[in-house]
């Protein structure tokens, strides 16, 4: 009977195996084919997410290059001194105003953007080509583009399109040349840019971030009742201006897609009728799109060369789990108890490493229970209180306190959210007061609520203290008396300056009218011709070097006395609105600028907290010597900008000026440095002295980034918020 029973129990044991191995089988196969197909929308939706960022990328390169090339045509065209000077060349051909023209010309394609360059006259005749040599054919869309211009008096943009046949693309920008009169604006000409779409342009739409044997950009638009391609395609040889697809075609072509107005992700077919994934857009200001797309094959392909990968994993699942029912049953029970053991272990372990970290730790901690009774301390609370082991059972929280009220409602309103921390004044055992920074916790233990104090002696911390802050009280002292004695002495040196040129000018005009009694009498010639060297020579030319030592030196003490009231002027900071300043400010400078052919960019400025008058003087500085120190070979640009970092904000003032030498770029905060000390650039050398006083003055700091010829970056660091 126990064999048949044993054989019975075997043979529904088998059974049991056998079903549930059937049922793994089915449900393996299922999620294998499951997440093949998860494998397969999840390669779809990576190759759109990567294609998105490509496309906005392409439009954004593209809208660049487009405004890189509406900027030189803008410069050439509302450049006063450019228009001038042609519509004067128009009437006189002077060889020195056609050079200047073809220089101004070669500096606006000095990176060989354009094929060639070519201006007209008011009447649409042609009267100066950059390069004779070269031919610039008369492309369909130009007579229109030049009459627009001069119809509107704005740049034109043309297409895309092959002049003459077999030639290379071209696109043609006219702009209009406008010459200023007090009786209005007289255009003189047309300014026409080839543009170089085959080695400029292109390139810039076959360069691709990821490393694929499908993918493309395509440049297309809509041309009549088709979609032609403008530039060259991957797989199709001279297809530029050539390629076309009637709109009438299945609008799952990507191409055709966003031209009838359906810009974004789409998977469709594209000129070849291969499946492919793509995203498209619209380049503003233009009729063109762009279509960014790969080969669904390419995407796919990894996965599909996993596929035996996917059949193994489905086989081996099964048999897994075959083997996982048989040791199921077998496992459990040592589990359970290797659990048990492993939990009993760890909780020994973490119960030494905690008693471990009481008796080690720097700080005093302390726990209590609801009562406020010291229930445990470690060794560093017996060296910081002077209790020993056996005392602390028999204390109480408030024991240790000097206020037991304040300290209740310091610990209540520390412990509101859980943990918090306070300074306090607590007694050692010896009755001597002992300064404190307590941090307390509320933690669970065994199920009841207990509170986990930390308390560090701040004994020392306090002294050192103490000893900044009276060392930073002498050292403000020491700066007033500093400042009070700059001030009385430059103040003081004014007087006898004064003395020295009043007597200097007086001795001028004796001495002038010396010289006109001197020619008046008459002398005997060897007496005058001992006197003339002194009357003509050594007296004016004494006089002149004391003229012009009081002089600098005049200057000098108003530099002195101006950083001594800046340093005296009472600091009143407040919220200030930079772009309201900056614009302010900038608008003193407009004649400058003007004068210098100088242009000031002012990005958003986020606001800071500081005296608005002071930074007014601070940036006014920093734009006053970008203005003084330009490169006279190019025009002068300043660019100010701005960003928060942290609890701060950074300002940056950067210009394309003459730069500062390695040697230098530590000396220029000195008062009366000088970049240029020989004096060609008029300065005194305080300016940059002022604004690290000014930005100190203010909580904040100055630096600045460099390189001879190359222009210079100044940084201004400010609060963002209240200084505590």
């Amino acid at each position: 009977m126990v064999r048949s029973a044993l054989a019975g129990r075997r043979g529904r044991t088998l059974l049991w195996i056998s079903t549930l191995l059937v049922i793994f089988a089915f449900i393996a196969t299922a999620l294998v084919f499951l997440f093949y197909q998860l494998e397969l929308a999840a390669a779809r939706g990576a190759a759109m997410a990567r294609l998105q960022p490509i496309t906005a990328l392409k439009l954004q390169e593209i809208d660049r290059w487009r405004k890189d090339r509406h900027r030189d045509a803008y410069l050439l065209s509302v450049g006063p001194l450019f228009a001038e000077t042609y519509a004067q060349w128009l009437t006189t051909r002077d060889a020195v105003q056609t050079e200047r023209i073809r220089a101004n010309l070669l500096a606006a394609n000095i990176d060989n953007d354009y094929t060639n360059i070519i201006l007209l006259d008011a009447a649409e005749n042609e009267r100066f080509r950059l390069y004779p040599e070269r031919a610039a054919p008369q492309c369909r869309g130009t007579n229109a583009l030049v009459t627009n211009a001069l119809a509107t008096g704005e740049i034109q943009f043309g297409d895309i399109e092959r002049c003459v046949e077999g030639s290379p693309p071209q696109l043609v920008i006219a702009a209009p040349l406008t010459v200023a009169h007090q009786e209005g604006a007289e255009q003189v000409g047309v300014l026409l840019l080839y543009v170089d779409v085959q080695n400029k342009f292109y390139p810039l739409l076959q360069e691709w971030p990821l490393q694929t044997s499908s993918a493309e950009t395509l440049l297309v638009e809509r041309d009549g009742g088709d979609v032609l391609f403008l530039n060259d395609v991957r797989h199709a040889a001279d297809t530029a201006l050539s390629l076309r697809i009637p709109l009438s075609h299945n609008t799952a072509v990507p191409a055709v897609s966003v031209v009838l107005g359906n810009a974004g992700s789409l998977e469709g077919l594209d000129y070849r009728g291969v499946a492919v994934l793509a995203d498209s857009g619209v380049v503003d200001g233009s009729p063109w799109r762009i279509v960014s797309k790969m080969d669904l094959a390419e995407v796919i392909a990894p996965i599909n060369r996993r596929w035996p990968l996917y059949v193994g994993l489905g086989t081996g699942i099964t048999l897994l789990a075959g083997s996982l029912i048989g040791l199921l049953f077998f496992a459990q029970r040592h589990t359970m108890y290797r659990q048990l053991y492993t939990v009993e272990h760890e909780r020994a372990a973490a119960l030494v490493q905690y008693e471990t970290l009481l008796k080690s730790a720097g700080d005093a901690i302390l726990l209590t229970d609801a009562a406020g009774v010291i229930l445990q301390a470690n060794a560093r609370a017996d060296s910081i209180y002077g209790y020993g082991p056996e005392h602390w059972r028999q204390l109480r929280w408030i024991d240790l306190t000097t206020d037991s009220t304040a300290e209740a409602a310091k610990m209540v309103e520390a412990t509101l959210d859980s943990t918090g921390s306070y300074e306090s004044i607590h007694r050692r055992c010896d009755g001597t007061s002992l300064p404190v920074e307590v941090t307390v916790a509320r933690i669970e233990l065994d199920g009841q609520t207990r509170t986990q104090a930390i308390v560090r002696d701040t004994t020392q911390r306090k002294q050192v203290e103490r000893v900044q802050a009276q060392l930073l009280d002498e050292l403000r002292i020491k700066n007033e008396e500093l400042e009070s004695i700059l001030y009385a002495a430059s103040h003081d040196l004014r007087s006898p300056l004064v003395n020295i040129q009043g007597f200097s000018k007086w001795l001028q005009i004796a001495t002038d009218e010396l010289r006109l009694i001197f020619a008046e009498t008459a002398i005997p010639e060897s007496t005058r011709q001992r006197m003339a060297p002194l009357m003509d020579e050594r007296i004016p030319t004494a006089l002149r070097f004391i003229q012009s030592g009081s002089a600098r030196m005049d200057t000098l003490i108003a530099g002195i006395l101006r950083l001594s009231r800046l340093g005296r002027a009472e600091v009143i900071p407040t919220i200030v609105d930079m772009d309201r300043l900056v614009a302010a400010m900038t608008t003193t400078f407009s004649y400058q600028m003007e004068r210098s052919g100088a242009t000031i960019v002012v990005e958003p400025l986020p606001s800071c907290f500081a005296d608005p008058n002071q930074l007014a003087q601070l940036f006014s500085n920093l734009l006053d010597n970008a203005l003084k120190y330009r490169d006279t070979g190019r025009n002068l640009l300043v660019k100010i900008s701005g960003e928060r970092v942290g609890a701060a904000v950074v300002y940056q003032v950067a210009d394309n000026g003459i730069g500062i030498p390695d040697n230098q770029r530590n000396k220029i905060w000195e008062i009366f440095h000088r970049v240029a000390p020989s004096g060609e650039i008029a300065g005194e050398g305080l300016g940059l002295a002022i604004c690290r006083r000014i930005v100190e003055r203010n909580h904040g700091r100055i630096w600045v980034e460099s390189e001879a010829g190359a222009g210079s970056r100044f940084y201004v660091q400010l609060p963002a918020s209240v200084v505590a």
